[in-house]
């Protein structure tokens, strides 16, 4: 029983952590440019701009654009530049986690509460050997 309650155990661990928010450095990979933030030092002021329009247009519920590709530029004088299609430049993306998986990881973890307690009731010296 020990085993099976460690596999449950291992399964809310796992929708835990699918369910934490999490921060990623790079071009925007996230729908909702609000959850984008431009770093400064790698962006420029136009990408910037770009950001805080598509920012207000997408509160106002108008569709944009975040898709994900890059386009190399030469600025010439042996200088180039990495082009975002969402013109954001590099910046910290802020990912939601699962709200399922964290709604499930609290079901889960009540379950097996319930399976623990339902066996050492229906079990005691087995549970008395097993913590031994």
């Amino acid at each position: 029983m020990q085993e099976w309650l460690g596999e449950l155990y291992e399964m809310v661990r796992d929708l835990e952590a699918a369910g934490q928010d999490d921060v990623v450095y790079g071009t925007c990979c996230v729908q909702d440019p609000r959850d984008f933030s431009p770093d400064p030092e790698c962006s420029t002021e136009e990408e910037r701009a770009q950001h805080k329009a598509d920012c207000e247009r997408y509160a106002r519920g108008e569709s944009i654009s975040t898709k994900t590709r890059c386009e190399h530029v030469d600025l010439g004088e042996g200088r180039s530049a990495v082009v975002t299609p969402c013109g954001y430049g590099l910046g910290v993306n802020a990912l939601k986690g699962n709200e399922d998986a964290r709604e499930y990881a609290d079901r889960l973890t009540r379950i097996c509460g319930a399976i623990e307690m339902w066996a050492d009731e229906a079990f005691p010296l087995e549970r008395e050997e097993d913590s031994q």
